[in-house]
């Protein structure tokens, strides 16, 4: 039993391993993937990191999507369908419910079986093109479509713990860029037990350096390098426009995959890859997020992108203490609410909450329009009792200058423009 590396996994699978010498095969290579299933009925990686390291084998299911070679004869050229036709028969002395069982398919319907498998709360699906021959690697071929935002990310190091929280706070991660030049891309906090909390520090203590493995490496206090040598497997809500992770969870440790072939994912539309479409000309100094998740999961892996200037100044600037949060990633979110957020902004005179040094230095409130603002804070006069110059955004950009000015509270009229 191999991994996709090329590891001889077999020791790691004994139950697995005796019951497929149970079938009497020889010379035959099937493709699948071993997984701990939920009570539910759902695949769980850290539920198979856990039963992995305790050696629970007989709880661990291989279910079997493809048959390249039997008995010595290769079906590399024959259509999927065919394929997957010779596997079902092959495996079908079976129990359906064993430790052994056939991956089955269902044929079109993919817009009803994503949605289905969403509410269902899977990882997504897989979708094939039936009549074509096996192909090594990842091509157009098969597509992911997943619910869950997953990804592979290397680990640079970590953070000192806060509060109640032992070993340490929140993992450091990174992916390789163009050149191969790992890239720190965010931070995972959440995700872990006190077991894997203590698991994760006695393996990366021994790997602990003085020199940052990132070529940007983050620049608040207390951070601890490491080599880049682990993998971890972490879900996140969205990949920002400047290529961070936001909302990252950490699921488990990735020991199949070598650091240095750790590469960002990202979508790509079905239309594109059957019919590509000319690039599109850029409309302003950036895009908003709702053209960004405005597009459905498809995911191909390609080299991480290089992150668009973000007109800021002082980035890695603290401005929440307790959860070590950056102006720049404050600036992130606020971009990735924007096309909810701005709508109801508009056209409403603003009253912002400001803390230039951060949440834990000296703030103040700021009614007024001061001068020389940015061109994306719209500034407009009022007469009587609110006379004076006032502030308001339309737009994603308005909400990037309001961080720039170190807001962290955004207060608005309930009354628009002009019948305030």
């Amino acid at each position: 039993m191999l991994t996709r590396e090329g590891k001889d996994w077999t020791h790691r699978y004994p139950f697995l391993a005796e019951h497929l010498e149970g079938l009497g095969l020889d010379r035959t290579i099937l493709d699948g993937e071993v997984v701990w299933l939920n009570p539910e009925g759902h695949s769980d990686f850290q539920g198979l990191q856990t039963a992995l390291r305790e050696e629970r084998h007989d709880e661990l299911v291989y279910y079997v999507f493809d048959l390249l070679y039997l008995n010595g004869r290769s079906l590399l050229k024959l259509p999927l369908a065919t394929r997957k036709e010779r596997l079902k028969e092959l495996l079908s002395p079976l129990s359906s419910n064993g430790p052994i069982r056939f991956s089955d398919h269902i044929v079109g319907q993919g817009e009803d079986l994503f949605e289905t498998s969403c509410r269902l709360k899977l990882e997504g699906i897989v979708s094939k093109r039936a009549d074509r021959p096996y192909k090594h690697g990842r091509s157009d071929d098969w597509l992911k479509s997943k619910c869950v935002n997953r990804q592979e990310l290397v680990i640079g190091g970590y953070t000192e713990p806060q509060g109640a929280r032992k070993h340490f706070g929140a993992l450091l991660l990174g992916a390789h860029d163009r050149e191969g030049r790992l890239r720190f891309v965010g931070k995972a906090g959440t995700g872990f037990t006190s077991k894997t909390l203590k698991e994760l520090i006695s393996r990366m203590k021994p790997l602990e350096t003085r020199e940052s493995p990132f070529m940007n490496p983050p620049t608040e206090p207390g951070v601890h390098w490491v080599q880049p040598s682990l993998v971890a497997e972490v879900n996140l809500a969205s990949w920002t426009h400047h290529g961070n992770v936001r909302q990252a969870s950490f699921q488990g440790l990735r020991e199949d995959k070598p650091a240095e072939k750790v590469v960002y994912e990202s979508p790509k539309h079905l239309e594109d890859i059957v019919q590509p479409k000319a690039p599109a000309k850029t409309k302003s100094k950036r895009s908003l997020a709702a053209e960004v998740t405005g597009s459905k999961p498809r995911s191909k892996s390609r080299r991480l992108p290089e992150p668009p200037a973000l007109e800021l100044t002082s980035p890695d600037k603290i401005l929440f203490e307790d959860v070590g949060l950056t102006k720049l990633e404050l600036a992130e979110y606020y971009d990735f609410v924007a096309p909810w957020m701005v709508p109801y902004l508009k056209d409403r005179p603003l009253t912002l909450l400001r803390c230039p040094d951060g949440r834990h230095h000296q703030c103040f409130i700021q009614r007024h329009a001061s001068k020389n603002m940015d061109e994306d804070i719209e500034v407009f006069t009022l007469k009587g009792k609110a006379a004076g110059p006032h502030m308001k955004i339309s737009s994603a950009d308005g909400l990037t200058a309001l961080v720039q000015l170190g807001t962290l509270e955004i207060h608005c009229w309930a009354g628009r423009q002009p019948n305030l």
